[in-house]
């Protein structure tokens, strides 16, 4: 398990808590993902994560203000960068690995395979993920949000 921390750069607000990357902590074993998505996502469930998402992650530098996020590499692989441009880091993902995004973490794929894909989860309960693009103007309505996150997230399949 790797843990990162990311302070705030004045665009891009970050997180008190890790992003948290778990190696291979989910082995698909050849399922297609249909089988895939069902065994996830009960697991998911009963843990507190509900399975929103089967897709790229997107390589237009973003993050959530309303939730946290976490995120199962299904197939392929990426190099994300994680916690910005300013003072992010750069981290390599393959199938199986588990990312877990504070809220105000920024995120983005940088490169990635054609067969990239990842299941993606927010917390039971998250009424809805905002996208918040790191222009600095945005701060003013990510910051009321991020001030309600007061435990950190955690994802452990």
């Amino acid at each position: 398990m790797q843990k990162f921390f990311f302070e705030d750069d004045g665009f891009i607000p970050n997180s008190r808590f890790p992003v948290i990357v778990t190696r291979k902590m989910v082995t698909f074993l050849g399922a297609g993902p249909v089988e895939a998505e069902v065994v996830i996502k009960n697991r998911a469930f009963e843990i507190g994560w509900n399975l929103e998402w089967l897709w790229p992650v997107f390589k237009r530098p973003h993050y959530h203000s309303t939730t946290h996020e976490a995120l199962v590499v299904y197939q392929g692989s990426a190099t994300l960068r994680l916690g910005g441009h300013r003072l992010g880091k750069l981290v390599k993902v393959s199938q199986g690995d588990a990312i877990v995004i504070p809220a105000g973490v920024a995120h983005q794929a940088v490169e990635r395979t054609e067969n990239f894909q990842v299941f993606g989860f927010y917390p039971v309960g998250a009424k809805h993920w905002d996208m918040i693009y790191c222009r600095k103007r945005e701060r003013a309505i990510a910051l009321p949000n991020l001030a309600l996150h007061n435990e950190p997230p955690s994802f452990e399949l």
